[in-house]
């Protein structure tokens, strides 16, 4: 089975069941697995930064998420997230040798950094989903972050032969952020236009953000996978590689338009 074979039928698995999880779960539900997401997401993460001793910070992780299914409080589940994970660290490194407590603090910051922004992402999925209309507003994030995606891949492959960043993602080219700018903001301003029917302006300000935004979550995640020297966050998902890897790009990009679209008063 070819690469694009397997990213096509992986695509569509996907779909399959974001559908579900976007229109057919009640409020509560949605959160559950949102938090469920979100920690498959954390394990894979603690595999990919090569955690020393990962139980209990994977345990820890648990609860937060917990925390964040049952309550939805993003600062709550935070300061958890931070005290157990420098209570542990702390631990270990009194009983690690100064290269092991190197290794562990960094590690530790790394893997706080993503998790935080990984709680922050959850968070706006839950708050939005809850709003009048809100299913549609994710529904058209989604949609213009994954149209970006699959422009930038193919109009890359075709037309690309300027690097965006070669010392990040050597693949991606300016060639094919472009034509997933454009694809990307047609599709969620195209999207939301029809289903909330929000002004033209306001669509096409928060399309180009949610692209951009999506852009830079990719790097973003880019450079962590540069930093531990792996192709992908991990293999959960045959031809995209790790749960990070697909919804990388969504992680900073929907809490920012997820928040702008609330703050004009439009999903409320």
């Amino acid at each position: 089975m070819s690469e694009l074979t397997k990213r096509s039928v992986t695509a569509l698995v996907l779909l399959f069941f974001a559908i579900g999880w976007m229109f057919y779960l009640p409020d509560d539900w949605f959160a559950i697995a949102s938090s469920m997401l979100g920690l498959m997401a954390t394990v894979e993460l603690l595999t990919m930064i090569r955690m020393r001793k990962p139980v209990p910070f994977a345990l820890s992780a648990a609860l937060v998420w917990a925390i964040l299914a049952l309550t939805n409080m993003l600062l709550l589940a935070m300061v958890v997230l931070m005290l157990s994970w420098t209570v542990f660290l702390v631990m270990f490194a009194r009983s690690g040798s100064e290269h092991d407590l190197g290794v562990d603090f960094r590690n530790v910051a790394y893997g706080q950094w993503m998790l935080v922004w990984l709680l922050v992402f959850v968070w706006s999925l839950n708050t939005v989903h809850g709003q009048s209309e809100g299913v549609w507003f994710l529904s058209g994030a989604f949609l213009g972050v994954w149209a970006a995606d699959i422009a930038a891949y193919f109009v890359g492959r075709a037309l690309g032969s300027h690097k965006l960043a070669p010392a990040i993602s050597p693949g991606k080219s300016i060639e094919g952020s472009i034509g997933g700018l454009i694809a990307g903001v047609l599709i969620s301003a195209s999207f939301w236009l029809y289903m909330l029917e929000i002004p033209l302006w306001m669509a096409l300000m928060l399309g180009s953000i949610l692209v951009v935004v999506s852009i830079v979550g990719d790097l973003a995640e880019s450079v962590l996978k540069r930093v531990y020297q792996v192709k992908d966050s991990g293999r959960m998902l045959p031809g995209h590689g790790g749960l990070l890897d697909r919804i990388d790009a969504l992680i900073p990009a929907l809490p920012v338009v997820g928040l702008l679209w609330m703050g004009m008063g439009v999903g409320l």
